[in-house]
């Protein structure tokens, strides 16, 4: 996984969140994880939320982490936050079949559906933390 920007503390905490989805899930997320831009920060306006992910004009997909947020999750509960995140992907609601919802229905209404669509894919194990 490229680094927007991050200190080595971070940089481990993706590490062990790809290792753990290696070991747990197989390669597929963890194969999307490592080709994905991590951009971490301390600026919750920034990420947007705990954790999102959009498509940059490079067409290259950006994983957005607000650090205070993730850092305190366990290995397990984060990898299920990323987990979410690129269902997203999957989903194609970062492409041009999100832009046509937001451009639609708005951008609050579609992220409510967006989120539901994607909640439907993952396990509850892990969530309470979340």
């Amino acid at each position: 996984m490229k680094h927007l920007k991050s200190s080595s503390e971070q940089r481990t905490w993706v590490e062990e969140v790809q290792y753990y989805l290696f070991r747990n899930e197989g390669v597929a997320f963890t194969f999307f994880l490592h080709s994905t831009i991590a951009n971490m920060t301390n600026d919750i306006g920034e990420a947007g939320s705990i954790a999102s992910v959009y498509l940059n004009n490079n067409g290259a997909h950006v994983l957005n982490f607000h650090w205070p947020s993730v850092k305190v999750l366990s290995i397990p509960a984060a990898c299920e936050l990323v987990k979410h995140e690129i269902m997203h992907v999957i989903l194609g609601h970062t492409g041009s079949r999100g832009e046509k919802m937001v451009k639609h229905y708005g951008r609050q209404i579609t992220n409510i559906g967006m989120d539901l669509a994607v909640n439907q894919h993952r396990s509850e194990e892990h969530t309470s933390e979340l």
